[in-house]
């Protein structure tokens, strides 16, 4: 099933040996004794691409040296499972190439800094090209560069779709990706590319989302019957997708959150972006919780207006920006001071989930962390 939830084309855009699991090997040797978390507030942070890039470039012991592990990782920390790769799907071949200069970390690293990847279906070829720069890759060719190429994305999404229904409860993924409109304007063909592309022709992209959010419907009900939360990352920039809310973002969004409380299930969106107005808007859409918050300074709102703004009855999570993590950012006086002034406003809340609005950067600080959850347990 996880062959359903895959991009259109696999890029890799965050590097780390893209959120590769090794540094839980290296970390699984230190002495890290389960502690339960204390405090009225819950605490979580994405810290996957902070651990990742110390791991491999070989920093990662002296880079954690200081800081209290048990605090981060209260139920301790095991080797992960060696990665199986996907098996194929009946009538795909993936092919991939990479160029220019290798990227070489400490451990691992990467074969060039250019890496193309290739769908072939018996329609026709999609591909897509992302460089390497600086810890990531940035997309520099979209797969959907012509109208044509729409029919070739509803071919891929339906061999997917035929091989995932094959699949054993035991290996569903744990969420989605974004609806369909979304995919069209961010990973597809890029904003710039979806917007003319939609203005010329419209009929053809709405057939094409409208059949790829089809063929999630089944994957969505069978995760309801499974577990209570069901995800998916919409990065749902306002200044990108408002324009789209109304006619294509929401409805795709309130379906698939009618089908999640069908089997009692709720739904919980990834956000990453500037909220407003759309913050405001999920609610009516259905949708239960948000994480991956952008606040000010990065974003474009104050965290203590987040509530003020979702309304009472959704989860908030990850409300802390990024920025104030990076101390070349952010002085440790500044830090503790917007910490404890977000700790005190939502800690009779009820239904804040603290932590980090995406990710831990990777010249962010993990003390500061470990912070944040001495803070929580000291004013809660």
């Amino acid at each position: 099933m996880k062959r359903l939830v895959q991009p259109l084309i696999p890029l890799y855009c965050e590097t780390g040996a893209s959120i590769d699991d090794a540094w839980m090997t290296e970390l699984a040797w230190l002495d890290i004794r389960p502690r339960p978390r204390r405090g009225a507030i819950p605490f979580h942070a994405d810290l996957r691409w902070w651990f990742c890039e110390k791991h491999h470039h070989g920093t990662l012991l002296e880079a954690v040296n200081g800081v209290d592990l048990s605090k981060i990782f209260p139920n301790g920390v095991q080797a992960p499972a060696p990665r199986q790769p996907l098996p194929a799907v009946p009538g795909l071949a993936v092919e991939e190439c990479w160029s220019g200069a290798p990227v070489v970390y400490a451990r691992g690293g990467y074969p060039g800094s250019v890496h193309t990847i290739a769908v072939r279906t018996p329609e026709g070829t999609l591909s897509a090209t992302e460089q390497y720069a600086d810890r990531c890759f940035g997309v520099t060719e979209y797969a959907v560069k012509t109208v044509d190429d729409l029919r070739l994305v509803r071919a891929i999404y339906q061999c997917r779709a035929d091989a995932a229904r094959q699949t054993a409860d035991a290996e569903l993924p744990g969420g989605l990706p974004m609806v369909a409109f979304q995919s069209f304007l961010i990973q597809w063909a890029g904003v710039m590319q979806a917007v003319y592309m939609y203005a010329d022709a419209p009929a053809e992209v709405d057939t094409t989302v409208d059949f790829v959010e089809r063929q999630y419907e089944p994957l969505i009900r069978r995760l309801a019957r499974r577990q209570p939360w069901i995800g998916s990352c919409e990065n749902l920039a306002s200044d990108v997708s408002a324009p789209y809310w109304e006619s294509h973002v929401g409805p795709q969004l309130a379906r698939r959150a009618a089908l999640a409380a069908e089997g009692g299930a709720k739904w919980d969106i990834h956000l990453d972006g500037k909220v407003m107005p759309l913050l405001g808007k999920l609610r009516t859409v259905g949708i239960s919780g948000v994480n991956g918050l952008t606040a000010s300074p990065s974003g474009d709102l104050d965290p203590l207006r987040f509530r003020d703004a979702a309304g009472s009855g959704i989860r908030l999570k990850d409300i802390l920006p990024q920025i104030v993590f990076v101390p070349d950012a952010c002085s440790d006086a500044a830090f503790e001071d917007y910490v404890r002034n977000v700790i005190e406003f939502y800690k009779t809340d009820g239904n804040i989930v603290l932590g980090i609005g995406d990710m831990l950067p990777v010249n962010g600080s993990l003390a500061r962390v470990e912070r944040v959850i001495d803070l929580i347990e000291a004013l809660t």
